[in-house]
C-alpha cells in the first residue's frame, strides 16, 4: 500500500519530498524527477517517440498475425493436398485392364463424339484418347464416314478372357 510520503507519477513511485512542486518540463523538480528517472534506470521520452513506438508495436504485432495465419493457410492447404491425393491413390489402386471393342459409326459421328461417348479417366484428356483411337485405326482427320467400323479402347475392372 503506497502511504501520503509517496506518490505515483505515469506508473513509477515517487517520494514526496524530493518531487513536491511543478513538473513541467524546464522546471528544477522536472530535472531532479529526470535525473532520478535515469538513475533508476528510466528513459523520459516525448510524445512523438513514444507514438513511433507504438506504431511500430502495433506494426510487429500487425506482422505476427499475418505470419500466423500464412502458416496456418499453408497447413490447410497442405491437408487438402495429402487427402485429396489419398482419395486418388484409393482409386489407382483398383487394377483396370484394358480393352478394345469395335463400334460401328452412326449418321453425323465424328471422332470428337465418339472420343467424348466412351472416354475414361485413365486418359488425361479427350486429345489423348482421340490420338489414340486415330492410331490405332489408322485415320488422318476426324471425319469418319457412316456404317464405317472402328476400334476403340477402353479400360474395366474385371479380367475378361
Amino acid at each position: 500500500m503506497i502511504s501520503n510520503n509517496y506518490s505515483v507519477h505515469s506508473s513509477r513511485i515517487y517520494y514526496d519530498s524530493a518531487y513536491s512542486g511543478s513538473t513541467r518540463p524546464g522546471s528544477a523538480n522536472f530535472a531532479r524527477r529526470d535525473a532520478a528517472d535515469r538513475a533508476a534506470g528510466y528513459r523520459r521520452s516525448s510524445g512523438r517517440r513514444s507514438l513511433r513506438r507504438e506504431q511500430q508495436r502495433k506494426l510487429r504485432h500487425m506482422k505476427r498475425v499475418i505470419v500466423i495465419m500464412m502458416i496456418f493457410l499453408a497447413a490447410v492447404l497442405l491437408l487438402l493436398h495429402f487427402t485429396a491425393n489419398r482419395t486418388e491413390a484409393e482409386k489407382v489402386n483398383v487394377p483396370t485392364y484394358k480393352y478394345y471393342t469395335s463400334i460401328e459409326v452412326d449418321q453425323g459421328e465424328s471422332l470428337w463424339s465418339i472420343a467424348s461417348d466412351h472416354m475414361s479417366p485413365e486418359y488425361r484428356d479427350i486429345y489423348d484418347y482421340m490420338s489414340e483411337i486415330a492410331s490405332i485405326n489408322h485415320l488422318h482427320g476426324d471425319q469418319l464416314d457412316r456404317g464405317q467400323r472402328i476400334i476403340i479402347p477402353y479400360y474395366s475392372t474385371e479380367i475378361k478372357e
